[in-house]
């Protein structure tokens, strides 16, 4: 059977054009293909292995490094889950055609989409402080697994850790420090996670939402899109008691709509792009949204650098104490700038125990400076707005 789906695809891929696109799907692979001869022989190379059940690579689709809107890449159980869907039959559209070819129209068009406008750097913090830091949580617990449909038990559990032994260890360090904090939960999280997420609110740290299953934002429609950030937005205030004021989209994915809705939504602020190191206002579409965004960064997240995936051979391979310098270093410069630091982590990474560790490192060592503000992302993007243009 599997021998036959294959042949099937390869012989109806043969039949395409030179011009036709090839959209592969496979669990955590979401990437599109010109079709070409190392394409088709790709799907071949990948039946052979898949029947012997060893992995399949990107380089085997002939599929860009950066094809993948995720940063895991699913071993294949049978090639039966891969569906290739022939999208483009036909010459290339203006839109599909190489960017090269593009008119001046159309890659303004694509930049000036979502654009960073006027920066919202305070002379000075609350206080007189000459730094705000905002440590943040991102509570993704299975949603990773499951905005796949992968239902793999022993996959699952890793995202159970993150509630279960991570987020106390978390929750009692900024007790003991007396650091408030965000929490970005998606509605599924915080509704298998109930008293996890009741637990957070209670001890005063902000909860802001990431989306309704972790789902890939850039492939939602406008409807969706709104749909699933009003009922994370009702999950939320539902189980804290308060209907967050700020978004993080899952893996930071942003679709041509995403600037619009938020602003229509009447949040906030934002932490999901990277045009600067300080507090921003969006503009979409040229226009002022009067949303705060609050810029993230991957060197101040914990995944690039503990993040693990055994079906791509991923290993953490980063010592706790290289991540402290790194962070350390970071911070001096916000410092000495008078900007933000702002950390990205999850309880499933940093809420392991070597890794919590040099988390409350770093804290005693920004505690030793001077003018330090810690601040939940909320507390900081108001301070921003209304102090941010003095």
């Amino acid at each position: 059977m599997c021998s036959s789906f294959v042949s099937y695809v390869v012989h109806q891929a043969r039949r395409l054009p030179q011009t036709a696109h090839l959209r592969v799907r496979s669990h955590d692979l979401i990437g599109v293909a010109r079709w070409d001869t190392p394409f088709v022989e790709g799907i071949i190379e990948a039946q052979k292995d898949n029947c012997r059940g060893n992995l399949m690579s990107r380089s085997k689709l002939g599929l860009p490094k950066h094809a993948s809107n995720t940063t895991s890449f699913d071993r294949l159980s049978a090639l039966l889950t891969v569906t290739v869907l022939m999208v483009a039959a036909s010459p290339l559209s203006a839109q599909d055609a190489p960017s090269w070819q593009w008119p001046e129209a159309q890659w303004r068009e694509a930049v000036d989409r979502v654009r960073a406008g006027d920066r919202l750097l305070p002379p000075e913090w609350p206080g007189g402080a000459r730094v705000a830091v905002a440590l943040s949580f991102d509570m993704d617990a299975e949603t990773l697994l499951l905005r796949n449909s992968n239902t793999s038990p022993s996959r699952l559990s890793v995202g159970q850790y993150g509630p279960r032994a991570g987020v106390p260890r978390i929750v009692d360090l900024l007790e003991r420090y007396d650091i408030p904090s965000t929490f970005f939960i998606p509605a599924v999280s915080a509704q298998i996670y109930a008293d996890e997420t009741r637990a957070v609110a209670a001890a005063g740290h902000e909860i802001g939402i990431h989306g309704w299953i972790h789902e890939h934002t850039s492939l939602l429609g406008r409807d969706d899109e709104r749909m699933l950030m009003q009922r994370s937005l009702d999950a939320i205030e539902e189980l804290s008691g308060r209907r967050p004021v700020g978004i993080r989209t899952g893996s930071w994915e942003y679709s041509h709509n995403t600037a619009e809705l938020i602003a229509e939504q009447g949040l906030l602020y934002d932490s999901s792009l990277m045009a600067d190191d300080v507090p921003y206002e969006l503009v979409a579409n040229g226009r002022p949204t009067g949303v705060v965004e609050l810029p993230v960064e991957w060197i101040l997240d914990d995944y690039p650098y503990f993040g693990m995936n055994r079906a791509a051979d991923i290993r953490p391979y980063t010592p706790p104490s290289d991540v402290f310098e790194i962070w350390q270093r970071e911070f001096d410069m916000a410092y000495a700038e008078g900007g933000l630091f702002l950390l990205t982590m999850h309880p499933q990474i940093i809420g392991h125990r070597s890794r919590i560790s040099m988390l409350e490192e770093l804290i005693q060592y920004m505690r030793t400076r001077p003018g330090v503000w810690f601040a939940t992302h909320e507390d900081v993007a108001r301070w921003a707005k209304e102090h941010g243009r003095d």
